[in-house]
This record gives structure tokens, C-alpha cells and sequence, in this order.
């Protein structure tokens, strides 16, 4: 009895954490996007500053992934957790001087730099714990909880950014995510990192040299065949997941000229389809990771249809049509997301989980603004249902070939 009310206490705590951590953040990013946009009206800088966070993970995250496995992982996220408050604290009291300034962008870049960093610390170490804060068996329920939490602040975030920006001003968002700061550090402080770690967990290579270092992390992966095949089509999901959210505003608005509250609907259906599967994989009692060829080529069916309806020329039909197929899409991109993670959390020692969840971060930031300028340059020069039955047809293909070589029993 005391041992549930144990993984509850955690979940709840993970939950709301991940809540507030995701709603402040997306809220402040949100408005820095308005503020760009409304001071230099220029699509340059707004892309530059967009870019800073995937470069960031990109160049920093394996780094922090080795700090994070040698030393311990709770002090590293409270110690991150607190640079954030003060950042903002003192952002707070200076935010409305800085914005006159000729150099606020710089400023800015710095600000940002800074909180991206202690942002990306406080996760590689959170997230290499979560295999010590649960039970074995429990790792899926912790990380369904946490992408749920999360899609349902980012489905929010938005309309609080925006109405905090047009009515209170920038400041006010400042204000906001160092509030929410100030609650995840709190719940930081009450999750126990090691409730279930079993064992003494010493850093392996203490004298290697950083590159070693990180060496010993891709080794992991590669001496594991599920675990590459798993960190390899977690890439694959992100690159082609830019084939949706490029390809949309563009068939949509430009080629289809069904207008912007069209185009909102569709983003509703996948969003709440995303929303779903975060819910409904809390009630998966273990990984299954043989289940993910197999939603992966229902996906690649469903992008193929996409493909199918953009064919037709009636609005009503393709917005009802592509409605569907991305509220099917979002539900299963999650519903493979989810037991990919706590498969890799599962399946990596302790000692090593920094390393190896910062590769797999950094790899996906390298895929996101590869698939986008793919298919931002596909969708601009080819004929777009075209795009989505080929995308489709090679999702279908990559499914059968992971099917084919993933092992039930590893």
C-alpha cells in the first residue's frame, strides 16, 4: 500500500512539474517570438533566435550529458531549476530598460543562451533519473504522464502568451515564467531522484577525457541493436514529422486556399490527437517496442491518404478528411514516442542514462531543422500531394524494415 501510494506521490509530482515547467517556458518563447516580430519586423532575426535552442542541444547537450553522469543528478537539476528563478528574477527588474537599448538583441541572445542552458541542464539530469524515481515496471506510466502534462501546456501556452503580451506587455510574460519557475523548483525539490535506485552508481571513466567520454555513451547504443534501431527511427520520426508541419500552412493556405481558420482546425485534430495518445499510453502496463513498426506503417498509410485527399477539389472534404487523418497521426506518434523513450530509459544503465538521452536529444534537434528545410524546399518547388504519398510510401517502407530487424526478445 505504502509502495503505491509511493509511485502515485511521484507520478502527481512529475505531472504538475512537467505542467508548469512546459507552460512557462513555451508562454515566454511565445511572446519573445511576438516581440521580435513586432520590433524588427524582420524574419531573419525571428529564424535566428529560433534556431539558438536546436543549436544549443545540438553543441551542449552531450556535454551536459557526461557532467550529469558524474555527479548527482538532483543537485544538478535544482542547481539549474535555481539558475532560472534568478535569471528571471533579475530579467524582471531590467526587461523594461534593456528593450530601449540599441543592443537589446544581443542582450537578448544572452539571456537566452543562459536560460536555454540551465533549462537544458535541469532536463538531461531529470529525465536520466526517471529510471531511479520508478519502479521498473513504472518508467512508462512516469514518462506518459510527463508528455501528457506537457502537449496539454503547449496546447495552452499560446493563448496565454499572446494574451499577457497584448494586454500586460512583454514584461508580463517575464513575470509569468519566473513564477513557474519558482513552482517547478519546488517540485524538483520534492521528487526523490532515487526513490528506486538500486546499487552503488559510480561514473564509469572518471579518467577518459570528454570525448572518451562521450564515446562510451554511443557505445552503449551500438553494442544494443533494439536500442540503435530505436534511437535511429526516433530521428527518422522527427525528420519526416517536419513533412507535417511544413506541409500543412503551406497545402493548406497556398495551394488550397482554405484560409487560416482551416488550417487551425486541422492543428486542433492533430494536437488533440496527441493529447490522447499521451492519456491513453498511461494505461500500457510494459514496453512493447514490436508494436512500433507496426503503428509506424499505419501512420505511413495514413500520410498517404493525406496525400490522397489534397487530390480533391472539394474544401469541406479535405478539411473533415485531413482533420481525421492528423488526429490519427498525432495519436500514434505518441503512442510510439512514449514506449521508445521508456525503452531507452529502460535499457541503459544508470551511470550512462545523461550521455545517451542527451545524444538521442541532440539528434533529434539536428533532424527537426533538417526535415524542415527538406520539405520547406519540397512543398516550395514540387506538386504537394505528390510530397505526402511518397513521404507515406517511404514511412510504410522504414516500418517494415524496423519490423523486420527489431528482436522480441531483446
Amino acid at each position: 500500500m505504502e509502495k503505491t501510494k509511493g509511485i502515485s506521490r511521484q507520478l502527481i509530482t512529475a505531472g504538475w512539474t512537467s505542467f508548469f515547467s512546459e507552460i512557462g517556458s513555451s508562454t515566454f518563447m511565445f511572446s519573445v517570438s511576438l516581440l521580435l516580430l513586432h520590433t524588427y519586423h524582420n524574419a531573419g532575426v525571428f529564424t535566428l533566435v529560433q534556431l539558438l535552442e536546436p543549436g544549443i542541444i545540438l553543441l551542449f547537450n552531450p556535454f551536459i550529458g557526461v557532467y550529469v553522469d558524474q555527479h548527482k543528478k538532483k543537485n544538478i537539476a535544482l542547481t539549474s531549476q535555481l539558475g532560472l528563478v534568478i535569471t528571471f528574477v533579475i530579467l524582471s527588474a531590467w526587461i523594461n530598460k534593456a528593450i530601449k537599448s540599441p543592443l537589446f538583441l544581443v542582450y537578448l541572445t544572452i539571456c537566452l543562451f543562459i536560460i536555454l542552458i540551465s533549462t537544458q541542464s535541469r532536463k538531461v539530469s531529470y529525465q536520466a533519473a526517471v529510471i531511479s524515481m520508478m519502479p521498473r515496471g513504472s518508467v512508462n506510466k512516469m514518462v506518459s504522464v510527463q508528455q501528457t502534462c506537457t502537449l496539454s501546456a503547449t496546447l495552452i501556452a499560446p493563448f496565454i502568451g499572446s494574451l499577457l503580451y497584448s494586454t500586460l506587455g512583454f514584461k508580463s510574460s517575464v513575470f509569468f515564467e519566473g513564477v513557474t519557475e519558482i513552482i517547478v523548483l519546488l517540485g524538483i525539490f520534492l521528487i526523490k531522484f532515487e526513490l528506486y535506485a538500486t546499487g552503488n552508481h559510480t561514473f564509469q571513466g572518471t579518467q577518459k577525457n570528454i570525448l572518451s567520454q562521450l564515446a562510451s555513451g554511443l557505445t552503449i547504443i551500438k553494442v544494443h541493436r533494439n536500442l540503435l534501431l530505436v534511437v535511429l527511427l526516433s530521428s527518422f520520426i522527427n525528420f519526416f514529422f517536419a513533412a507535417i508541419n511544413i506541409g500543412l500552412p503551406i497545402t493548406v493556405i497556398e495551394s488550397k486556399n482554405m484560409g487560416s481558420f482551416s488550417l487551425a482546425v486541422i492543428e486542433v485534430g492533430l494536437s488533440i490527437g496527441m493529447l490522447s495518445g499521451g492519456i491513453t499510453s498511461g494505461f500500457m502496463k510494459s514496453v512493447n517496442i514490436t508494436v512500433i513498426g507496426f503503428r509506424l506503417a499505419i501512420i505511413g498509410i495514413l500520410v498517404v491518404a493525406m496525400g490522397v485527399f489534397f487530390l480533391s477539389n472539394v474544401l469541406i472534404i479535405i478539411l473533415i478528411g485531413i482533420t481525421t487523418l492528423c488526429f490519427f497521426v498525432g495519436l500514434l506518434i505518441v503512442r510510439i514516442n512514449i514506449p521508445m523513450s521508456s525503452y531507452v530509459k529502460e535499457s541503459v544503465p544508470l551511470d550512462y542514462q545523461g550521455r545517451v538521452n542527451s545524444t538521442v536529444d541532440a539528434l533529434s534537434s539536428l533532424m527537426s531543422p533538417f526535415g524542415i528545410i527538406t520539405f520547406g524546399f519540397l512543398f516550395a518547388h514540387t506538386w504537394n500531394p505528390t510530397i505526402y504519398l511518397l513521404s507515406g510510401l517511404f514511412i510504410l517502407f522504414i516500418s517494415i524494415g524496423f519490423s523486420h530487424k527489431i528482436s522480441k526478445g531483446d
